[in-house]
């Protein structure tokens, strides 16, 4: 986990592993946002549904060139 850390510190220009969160909550100034939501009373297959559908859009989003990453943050505080 420290190797990782320093991995992600000096990929994303951060002096401190305790900024990560402030830079995943400004979304790394990414230029665009797709928001996957379900209703909060949805069954547990629901939020499965929901996981593989995320990982195919990123997957299709790789195939066509384009980066992409769940944010975390977001979901934390939302």
């Amino acid at each position: 986990m420290a190797h990782w850390s320093q991995e992600i510190q000096q990929f994303l220009g951060i002096s401190n592993i305790a900024e990560f969160p402030t830079s995943q909550s400004q979304l790394f100034n990414a230029p665009a946002l797709i928001y996957l939501t379900i209703p909060i009373y949805s069954s547990y297959w629901s939020i499965f549904e929901l996981g593989a559908f995320s990982q195919t859009l990123m997957l299709s989003a790789f195939s066509k060139g384009l980066g992409s990453m769940p944010a975390y943050e977001t979901v934390k505080y939302s």
